[in-house]
């Protein structure tokens, strides 16, 4: 049994975290459509395939999966979540797991809208959010929001295209800067990230972990402290109790005058997982027992508290034959 890092990217230490719960004969796999990715350094066997749009793209993963006997493959991109969410059956039918919530999910969780509307029809704190400038207008007038407001991408990722307006010309320009951009206000809060794993079948909720962001980086967690915060701990374990995200889920967490608010949740997973992992917080070790249909290990509310934890950069390279030359290409349809 092996596993597939799908759009491995910078993720090569999610390969490091499962290569102890493999046997020798099972390899780590990784898959991305330019030979310039850094996580192909931690994987055993890696593929150059086409892009997500691309038709022969699912063909290309599943070819590889049947190549390899792969029983679990993951992603670290959205747009390649939405992508395996619809291939799902494929497969399944060849054996192999995505650990991949469904369509209905991933429209809340990608879509920073419907998450807005989810949260607010289930009952959960969250930031105001507007989607027209009209509705923004109305805001600004009754008092109800003021400058300075948040302007980013609905359907955005990793901070990408998201902009501080602090008044109503920066408005106007960073709200046209690209289709469908929603508008939040600016809180003053403290920062939470929290990474959450459930049973891939039943969606119970089997571990949490809460940091405290000390600093973001390209939106990612780059250094924070895991803490005991119960009244967070409590409203994540309701909303992952709802969406049922089976295995990994990152929840992004606003803290507001001692009240906390969801601000969005991703289906994987997130950038700030290592930090947790080095608390003691094992999620490949609970997933791959699932897999393996044995017992989950008992890491509930097992790892340490007020651990701190911080990213640093390491630089990888040599002469190209050695880098780029194991590099398999794409295994076409």
């Amino acid at each position: 049994m092996s596993v597939l890092l799908s759009c491995v990217g910078r993720r090569g230490y999610i390969a490091d975290f499962f290569r102890p719960h493999l046997s020798k004969a099972e390899v780590m796999v990784g898959t991305a459509n330019t030979p310039w990715n850094v996580g192909f350094r931690s994987c055993d066997v890696n593929y150059i395939v086409p892009s997500i749009g691309d038709p022969d793209y699912i063909p290309s993963l599943l070819n590889i999966c049947e190549k390899h006997s792969v029983r679990l493959i993951l992603s670290f991109l959205d747009g390649d979540i939405g992508a395996l969410a619809a291939t799902r059956s494929q497969f399944l039918e060849r054996g192999t797991i995505p650990l991949i919530t469904s369509d209905t999910v991933n429209a809340v969780c990608l879509d920073k809208w419907n998450t807005f509307c989810f949260l607010r029809e289930h009952g959960f704190t969250c930031p105001v959010t507007y989607k027209d400038l009209d509705s923004v207008r109305q805001g600004l007038d009754s008092g109800a929001i003021s400058f300075p407001l948040i302007v980013k991408p609905r359907r955005g990722s990793a901070s990408i295209n998201v902009f501080t307006a602090r008044n109503t010309a920066e408005l106007e320009v960073f709200f046209n800067y690209a289709e469908e951009m929603i508008v939040q206000p600016k809180l003053s809060a403290t920062e939470y990230g929290v990474d959450v794993c459930s049973h891939l079948t039943t969606g119970e909720v089997l571990a949490v972990v809460v940091k405290r962001k000390v600093t973001m980086r390209s939106g990612e967690t780059d250094q924070a402290m895991i803490v005991d915060n119960p009244k967070i701990e409590e409203m994540v374990r309701r909303l992952a109790g709802i969406l049922k995200v089976p295995g990994p889920l990152d929840i992004d967490i606003l803290e507001v005058d001692g009240i906390p608010h969801i601000l969005e949740m991703n289906p994987r997973f997130g950038g700030g997982y290592p930090l947790s992992h080095l608390a003691g917080a094992n999620f490949p070790a609970i997933i791959m027992a699932m897999i393996r249909n044995q017992p989950i290990p008992d890491v509930l509310n097992k790892h340490q508290r007020n651990f701190v934890a911080m990213k640093d950069y390491a630089v990888y390279g040599g002469p190209e034959e050695e880098v780029f030359g194991q590099l398999h290409s794409v295994i076409g349809a």
